[in-house]
């Protein structure tokens, strides 16, 4: 089996950013802004001396956002974790999805969830 090359490696790496950014938009028409995304997960996971080795799932409406990410670092195993933002003036923060999805009794979406509808079956009742 032959080395892959670096220029071969740089090419796949920028047809996956591609794949991403094309699902940057949703339907609601929000922007994803997938490098703004990757970059505060950078930033959460390189403070326990890892870092993003891919984005799995990125799927935003409105201004927030649910990121599955593949994370890792040299001693420690890889784990893909999801990260739930919301843009607030123009800033991605992460949230807590135990309060963002409010106070689940039943299953359904309460009125004090912070996480629009379209969004909230996908991060609060997935376990």
């Amino acid at each position: 089996m032959r080395p892959t090359s670096p220029l071969i490696a740089a090419c796949a790496l920028m047809i996956a950013a591609w794949s991403l950014t094309g699902c940057s938009e949703t339907p609601g028409g929000s922007d994803c802004d997938v490098v703004g995304l990757e970059h505060e997960i950078d930033h959460i996971v390189g403070e326990a001396g890892m870092d993003v080795q891919g984005l799995d799932e990125v799927v935003c409406v409105e201004d927030w956002a649910l990121v599955r990410a593949t994370v890792g670092g040299p001693a420690l195993p890889t784990a893909t974790e999801p990260y739930l933002f919301a843009r607030t003036e123009g800033i991605w923060v992460l949230k807590a999805p135990e309060t963002a999805c409010g106070s689940i009794t039943d299953g359904t979406r309460p009125a004090d969830a912070e996480v629009p509808e379209d969004l909230w079956e996908q991060v609060c009742t997935s376990g």
